[in-house]
């Protein structure tokens, strides 16, 4: 198990375990075998007695998320034991000893005894099912006739409504067979023709494997050779069957190849990506299984529907045979995104596929990837070159895309610090497959076909206004997903650039407000441009110029680095912020006098100059306290005032106070803010009394703020 603990079964029936210690203990050694099964009886009986044995195991499962040991006995039975919720229990909860006539009367079908010569019924493995692919199947047993027996420990109400049985790592309420898939039907697929094309009837399976929803079952071919029979879903056929009806049947597509000696075991190279193989082309590599046999190892290798695509136009197939029949199979829009995956793949894996490879893709794409024409209701029926390549996107970044970019974790000395909440290789190879993406968008003129080559005849003027609808829609949307590879591209070096930069020490300086605002803002938020998104993103890049001003680094060349980097992820305005940072920072080091004012005073001028009204409040008061540090009073005053104007151009916060400050409104927001930026204000007023509030200083305050007027009478 995950915890360490290790499980035996003896030829006598019995399980045992192999406990280990660090040391001997008074009455333990340090590693010794337990019995588990055997009563308190069997220790005070004679061995010559010769206790009754039961049915020895003949395989063992793990659990590790529901804590639960599965185990296979000879008789064709299974027993369940719970370990606990912490994992250091072993309670036996359930023991199925009628699977056989369970599964006959789930499956009228299921006679396997005849099939397979009228030998008994047998189990040959246990494969357990993660939560992540069904919350609540647990179990899958593969017999000999090659079935698939699907076992659950959620009670029936639970599972018509699709729930779990109460806490993960719970004791299971139940052990209920509930679903009998018989064995795979073998039939030519598209890229394999010519392969065996009738159901095998007679199975012979020993060895099974179970794995993210593929199946392989090795069965006796003859003497010297095994058939592996592998079957996985049908993608296709699933995805368009559930977008007629809301819930739909697994459709598989299976293929049998016979390799030399007999199999001893089966293992599959790599986790699953999913279950979708459609999805996971543009994220995740092949999948290969190992297959162990007295002659070897023998490699077999997945094929999904992209790598058949890619078989296909290696074999030079044409539109009219094959080929054509694999794009109506899976539709313009899948091929096309499978087309995105060939020609945006790493360089080594496009030299392997070949030049042929990558122009016959890129010909699928101009050539059949279809054109945007008018749908039911007038609404607008995008290509499946557009289709294609929102789905490509869509899976290049689910790995990330709902993932925190940013996370709070505890600090060594106390409270909590940023950090990056995504594993750098992760960030890696998604940035890699979208800038090969951007790099093949940016390369092909043609990507957005000329609108009045490609445009239908048209026989009147309403269907041209039409045809030009279409392609305009098109466009836009194209343009919009181009803008979302940039940016997703950008936001992967600014977390990468963080994290070289020590965001956990950087992330000190703010406040404990805004290091819970920040934690938590996931990669969608920051690439899609939401308002959380562009507000975290931008207080990250504050933070950053901050602590590089912090250590005397040269404004401009941080910000160099961020326009290269991640140009995107801030206004042209934030420039004239991080320049003023950084002469402020050069006048609290120069000696008073001429220069030290100079610099203040060009520090506020790039600040008014259409920066203040994108400062947050907290940033304000950090900028009024460099100036009341410099004894700049005046430009405090005068920062405060400009950032409440330039938030509120329309004077919306004054309407707000007129109308009784009424709850609930949408004017709220930009009201307090206003009257932050007054609060500021108000508090060098009380600080520095003598030196602000005189007659001449008070003169110069502006008489068309109304609302600054009332805070300030209000506070006199």
């Amino acid at each position: 198990t995950d915890d360490g603990r290790v499980f035996m079964a003896g030829n006598d029936g019995a399980l045992y375990e192999f406990v280990y210690q660090a040391e001997d203990g008074w009455m333990t050694r340090r590693a010794r075998k337990v019995n588990l099964t055997a009563s308190m009886v069997t220790y005070f009986m004679p061995t010559f007695l010769g206790a009754r044995r039961g049915a020895a195991a003949v395989a063992l499962a793990v659990d590790n998320e529901r804590k639960l040991l599965y185990v296979l006995l000879q008789d064709a039975s299974i027993k369940v034991f719970w370990l606990g919720v912490q994992g250091d229990e072993f309670v036996q909860a359930h023991h199925h000893k009628t699977i056989a006539s369970a599964a006959a009367l789930l499956c009228p079908q299921f006679n396997e005894g005849a099939e397979v010569g009228g030998g008994a019924f047998a189990i040959v493995s246990l494969h357990v099912i993660p939560t992540s692919e069904a919350r609540t199947l647990s179990l899958v047993a593969v017999t000999r006739g090659g079935s698939r027996l699907y076992f659950s420990t959620a009670k029936r109400m639970q599972r018509l409504y699709d729930s779990a049985s109460g806490a993960m790592g719970e004791r299971p309420e139940a052990f209920e067979l509930v679903h009998v898939r018989l064995a795979p039907e073998t039939q030519p697929t598209l890229a394999a023709r010519g392969m065996m094309g009738r159901r095998r009837t007679a199975l012979n399976v020993h060895t099974a494997l179970c794995s993210g929803g593929t199946v392989l079952l090795a069965h006796t071919w003859n003497e010297d050779h095994d058939a592996i029979l592998g079957a996985a879903p049908a993608c296709a056929r699933i995805l368009a069957s559930a977008a007629r009806q809301p819930r739909t049947t697994l459709v598989e597509n299976a293929s049998t190849t016979r390799i030399e000696g007999r199999t001893w075991a089966i293992s599959a190279l790599s986790a699953s990506g999913g279950l979708n193989d459609l999805a996971t082309a543009a994220s995740q590599p092949t999948r290969q299984f190992a297959v162990l046999t007295n002659a070897g190892v023998a490699m077999l290798e997945k094929q999904r529907p992209v790598e058949m695509l890619r078989q296909l136009l290696v074999r030079e197939a044409s539109a009219d045979g094959q080929l054509g029949e694999f794009m109506r199979h899976y539709g313009d829009d899948e091929t096309c995104a499978m087309c995105f995956a060939l020609l945006c793949a790493d360089d080594a894996e496009r030299a392997a596929a070949g030049m042929h490879v990558l122009n016959g893709a890129r010909r699928i794409l101009f050539e059949y990837g279809g054109v945007p024409r008018m749908g039911d209701a007038g609404s607008v029926v995008l290509s499946g070159r557009h289709n294609g390549l929102a789905m490509y996107v869509a899976r290049a970044m689910q790995p990330v895309w709902a993932l925190a970019s940013i996370v709070a974790r505890p600090g060594e000395r106390g409270g909590t610090r940023l950090h990056v909440g995504i594993a750098a290789s992760l960030l890696g190879g998604v940035q890699d497959r979208l800038r090969r993406l951007q790099v093949f968008i940016a390369g092909n003129q043609r990507f957005i076909p000329d609108q009045l080559n490609q445009m239908p005849l048209a026989a009147s003027q309403a269907e041209t206004a039409d045809a030009a609808k279409c392609w305009h829609a098109e466009a836009m949307s194209l343009a919009a997903l181009y803008d979302l590879i940039v940016r997703a591209v950008e936001v992967v070096s600014f977390l990468c650039l963080l994290g070289d930069s020590n965001l956990p020490v950087i992330s000190d300086s703010l406040d404990d407000s805004q290091r819970q605002r920040l934690a938590g803002v996931t990669f969608a938020q920051l690439a899609a441009g939401a308002d959380a998104g562009q507000q975290a993103s931008r207080e990250l890049i504050l933070a950053l110029v901050n602590a590089q001003i912090r250590q005397s680094v040269s404004i401009d060349s941080v910000s160099d680095v961020l326009s290269k980097r991640c140009a995107t992820l801030f206004a042209s305005t934030d420039v004239g912020l991080y320049k003023a940072l950084e002469l402020l920072k050069l006048a609290l080091d120069a000696d008073e006098g001429g220069e030290r004012k100079a610099l203040a005073g060009d520090a506020l001028a790039r600040l008014l100059a259409g920066v203040a009204g994108t400062l947050s409040p907290g940033m304000l008061g950090e900028l009024a306290a460099s100036f009341e540090a410099l004894g700049e009073y005046s430009a405090v005053v005068a920062l405060a005032l400009a950032c409440a104007q330039q938030s509120d151009p329309q004077n919306a916060a004054i309407a707000y106070w007129g109308a009784g400050t009424p709850a609930n409104d949408a004017r709220e927001p930009v009201y307090l803010k206003r009257m932050a930026c007054y609060q500021c204000i108000l508090d060098i007023f009380g600080r520095q009394r003598a030196r602000t509030l005189t007659p001449s200083s008070l003169s110069r305050l502006p008489e068309d703020d109304a609302l600054f007027h009332y805070a300030l009478y209000d506070w006199l």
